[in-house]
């Protein structure tokens, strides 16, 4: 046993798309030009297949993938296209992963919660960056977590700018107690710490994990 070495890489197949389309043409590409979209996403999809074969070549244990499918209300482009567009292309990298023999964590913001149990069926080990504002975090450890490892729940729109250290530990405790119950749980805040968050605060979420 040892430390576990994650090594990361993005954008994923979904914001890479958005990025060479920019962000209106591809959304508009999903319902008129389908299979242009398709396409362009399967293109994506070999590149980053070549490349993930080149990363599990390194001694690490899991490939961090980082595609942010959701905002504060939802999937940005809904569970169906999202499951038409995004799940098999998702599913092809997975597995390119899990046949080297590595775990598969995988980066997205806001609420996949509708989508949680087709990670689950492609092939997801461990879901990441588990933000409270956006998703009920201690409902996803009673629903998926024996099936899926979480990482993150510690909110930094709320709690850790705008509570004190005593709220931050108390949190902070009970997510390693409730989320961490039975294994397969990595206590950190959901994103970067920002600097309108206090040092007392910030040094309370360091002490704490």
């Amino acid at each position: 046993s040892g430390p576990l070495r994650i090594v990361g890489y993005g954008p994923g197949v979904f914001e890479r798309g958005w990025m060479i389309r920019g962000y209106e043409d591809f959304m508009t590409d999903l319902i008129t030009e389908p299979i242009f979209a398709g396409e362009l996403l399967d293109m994506i999809t070999d590149r980053q297949v070549v490349f993930l074969k080149e990363l599990c070549r390194l001694p690490v244990d899991g490939i961090l993938f980082a595609d942010d499918w959701g905002d504060q209300r939802g999937v940005t482009i809904g569970p169906e296209l999202w499951r038409k567009f995004i799940k098999p292309r998702v599913k092809r990298l997975y597995d390119a992963v899990r046949s080297a023999g590595r775990l598969t964590f995988q980066h997205t913001c806001g609420n996949v919660f509708p989508i949680i149990p087709d990670l689950i069926e492609i092939g997801l080990d461990c879901l990441q960056s588990l933000q409270p504002e956006a998703m009920p975090v201690y409902e996803i450890k009673k629903l998926y977590g024996r099936d899926l490892a979480l990482w993150g729940g510690l909110g930094t729109q709320e709690i850790l700018p705008f509570g004190t250290p005593e709220i931050i530990r108390t949190e902070a405790r009970k997510l390693k107690k409730e989320l961490g119950e039975g294994g397969g749980y990595i206590f950190s805040s959901s994103k970067p710490i920002m600097d309108d968050v206090p040092i007392a605060n910030a040094v309370a979420l360091v002490e704490e994990s």
